[in-house]
């Protein structure tokens, strides 16, 4: 249960900076420097309790759906999109696949080898 509360945690954590990515236009460098070591964090908390690589990938998933709901929701009611919305959604995408492949997964992947050394 201690594991859920923490996975819990990285995804609150995740959804806020990938907030304030779209929000905070002059600090996206640093707020995308936050989401990598958050990222990492992650990625190793999941190497360290055992998880699969592919378990690892869909419980990020499973986190990532409630900043991208946001978005679908913000598209509903018919009308069409705002630009500023439009200009939203590759940013939350990018955050996201960084996040997922260039952290996670490497850093996954980093701490098993270390571990099998």
């Amino acid at each position: 249960m201690e594991s859920r509360r923490q996975l819990g945690e990285f995804g609150r954590e995740i959804l806020n900076l990938t907030i304030a990515h779209v929000t905070r236009r002059r600090q996206r460098e640093e707020i995308l420097e936050l989401a990598k070591k958050s990222g990492y964090d992650l990625g190793e908390h999941l190497a360290k309790l055992g998880l699969s690589l592919t378990d690892s990938t869909e419980a990020f998933l499973l986190h990532r759906y409630p900043g991208v709901n946001v978005l679908v929701e913000l598209t509903k009611g018919g009308g069409t999109l705002s630009q500023g919305l439009v200009e939203i959604i590759p940013l939350v995408n990018q955050l996201a696949d960084e996040l997922l492949f260039l952290l996670v997964v490497a850093t996954y992947q980093n701490y098993r080898n270390e571990a099998d050394a």
